[in-house]
């Protein structure tokens, strides 16, 4: 994919100090090679890395495949040379970067793989799918089960399944027997295996997407696993040292934000670099990974609450209970459940943004943690060398714009509602469904007779 027109890489201290007129992206390169300070075009960039053997790109149906290995954050794993050494093989050399991915190795893999799926499927995508295919299913199987009451004539009790059920009580023979009309228990299947096919979907997409879409799979992302190599030393010290290059390459940068994020130090000096790179955060997307499987979650426990009724119903029999009082206690738990989720998951973004503004409000470079201290001290010189000057040292001014501009910026950027309302959308797809779903059963009687 070919990239835009480069961008000029300006000193970090250009908008602070307008007569500033140091690249920042040479600065880098300075680092790295020791030569003279001179700009760095993306195309030159990629052709550094590649002749380094560093340019190593990962694809995003490769994100969805090898999600295992790719998103695994073992010390173990890392340590183990022939596995980190398949992995690299595995990956190819790409032109460009369409996205960085940024994101801490301390976050769990699980949900960044899954927040991933969701942001390049799309989300309105899904919910379009996932609400086309339950009303299709839900009104072919009311309009055969009316069908064929009006065809034969006869009484849906005909066409039910009975169960016996004993009660709670002193006489032995005290037990009920409960009719389930075939149809409304296939119509609970029929949704159910629908929802359970799109989430099949949702899980098998990266391999879907090469069959389908072979031109969105081509899409390569920047991937320090894949890129910077963890068990040879000297590889990954060079992959470090080419850090610059590696941002200058990327079109866009994706952050996987979570609560570890704003405490590593190369996650906030990766998203600093390539803001000031830019120019501002137009280009930096921001996920928070633990609303995604909360809202999918959310979903999940309403589709069940609502399909499994007999379950309630069965206890309720079994107990004693008015069969009548338990399904309004179903109902008000499954719309209990409609409302605080959607709050909870509105909750959770907005504390996430409160959350990242304070950490890079705070943050300071002395007390970030890194993974080694080589790397540690080696990000210490980019900064000095980039953001230094004669009245003040680099790192005192890199804190200072971390925590004035930079968090001006993606507080702007984080004001977005559209990826919450995105997220809150499988709440309202799977109650509405569950409403009109819940209005079709009662067209089927059910009889609870005495023995």
């Amino acid at each position: 994919m070919a990239l835009s027109p480069p961008v000029a890489w300006r000193s970090p201290r250009a908008d602070m100090e307008p007569a500033a007129s140091v690249c920042f992206g040479p600065m880098l390169e300075a680092v790295a090679h020791q030569q003279s300070l001179k700009f760095v075009s993306p195309g030159r960039a990629s052709r550094r890395l590649e002749a380094e053997g560093l340019l190593r790109g990962v694809t995003f149906a490769d994100c969805a495949r090898r999600w295992g290995a790719l998103w695994r954050s073992s010390s173990c794993w890392l340590a183990d040379g022939r596995s980190s050494d398949e992995l690299a093989q595995a990956f190819q050399a790409p032109k460009a970067f369409s996205w960085f991915l940024s994101h801490s190795w301390r976050a769990s893999g699980f949900s960044k793989w899954l927040t991933l799926q969701h942001r390049q499927i799309g989300g309105w995508r899904f919910l379009v799918v996932l609400t086309a295919c339950n009303f299709a299913i839900t009104s072919t199987a009311v309009a055969l089960f009316a069908w064929l009451r009006l065809a034969y004539d006869c009484d849906s009790h005909e066409f039910s399944v009975h169960v016996c059920m004993l009660r709670d009580g002193p006489k032995a023979d005290d037990a009920v027997d409960l009719a389930y009309s075939r149809f409304s228990l296939l119509l609970e299947l029929a949704t159910t295996l629908v929802f359970a096919s799109l989430w099949l979907a949702l899980m098998s997409y990266g391999h879907l997407l090469k069959f389908f879409d072979p031109t969105r799979d081509s899409a390569m992302y920047f991937l320090d696993k894949c890129s910077i190599r963890q068990n040879h030393a000297s590889l990954k010290a060079s992959g470090i040292r080419h850090l610059g290059e590696f941002l200058m390459a990327s079109e866009r940068m994706l952050v996987l934000y979570d609560s570890t994020y704003p405490t590593r130090l190369c996650c906030v000096f990766e998203l600093a670099a390539f803001c000031w790179g830019r120019g501002g955060s137009n280009d930096v997307r921001i996920e928070v990974i633990g609303a995604v499987p909360a809202a999918y979650a959310c979903a999940v426990v309403g589709l069940v609450i609502s399909i499994i009724e007999v379950v309630p119903r069965s206890i309720a029999v079994h107990s004693g209970l008015d069969d009548y009082s338990v399904r309004f206690i179903s109902t008000m738990a499954f719309a209990i459940l409609m409302v605080l989720a959607p709050l909870l998951i509105w909750i959770v973004g907005f504390r996430s943004s409160r959350q990242f503004s304070d950490s890079l409000r705070d943050f300071q470079t002395q007390h970030a943690q890194c993974a080694d201290a080589s790397d540690k001290a080696l990000i210490h010189q980019f900064i000095s060398q980039a953001w230094g000057s004669a009245e003040e040292d680099g790192i005192t001014a890199f804190d200072n714009f971390v925590a004035d501009v930079l968090r001006t910026r993606i507080e702007r950027q984080m004001r977005s509602c559209r990826d919450l309302c995105s997220l809150v959308g499988p709440m309202a797809v799977v109650a509405v469904n569950m409403e009109f779903l819940k209005a079709s059963v009662r067209l089927v009687p059910v009889a609870m007779t005495e023995r």
